[in-house]
């Protein structure tokens, strides 16, 4: 069974995905699309503040993403695994309720299901790359530290 918060993560990756590819449409467009694939107001409201943190935070995802990918630059990733790793970088660094565990967990299965065949290892892999920036980055931010996994929902 998918949760709410994981369905409005879903949702926000797709829309995140075509920013990528249509940068040109307008956000009232990507929120009726939103709007429609999501039916109660606190998963569009996760799922629209998921995408405009993340569009918000772009440039410095980006960095701490090129920082830990060694050898790939950003514009030559796999644009869901791009998407699904600005998504999850962004929860990690910016989020007040972001638990590692299920952040991980989630940003690994999204890879698997809308990525590649080496979308999963490859998201794994830069996510335990930046997991050290995180924890200065959430401090210096005035945010708490990474919640748990356990004992919280996804």
């Amino acid at each position: 069974m998918i949760t709410r918060r994981s369905r409005a993560r879903e949702t926000a990756l797709q829309v995140l995905f075509e920013i990528d590819l249509v940068p040109q449409r307008d956000n009232a467009q990507r929120r009726t699309f939103l709007d429609a694939r999501l039916k109660d107001k606190a998963s569009r409201d996760l799922a629209w503040g998921l995408v405009m943190g993340t569009m918000r935070h772009r440039e410095d995802l980006d960095r701490r993403i090129s920082q830990a990918a060694d050898n790939w630059r950003i514009t030559r990733m796999a644009c869901v695994d791009r998407n699904v790793l600005r998504l999850a970088v962004y929860e990690l660094t910016y989020a007040r309720d972001a638990a590692l565990g299920i952040v991980f967990d989630e940003a690994i299965e999204l890879a698997g299901r809308f990525g590649s065949e080496g979308s999963k290892a490859f998201v794994n892999g830069v996510l335990d790359r930046c997991r050290k920036d995180w924890e200065s980055a959430r401090a210096d931010l005035g945010l708490p530290p990474l919640a748990p996994a356990s004992g919280q929902a996804g």
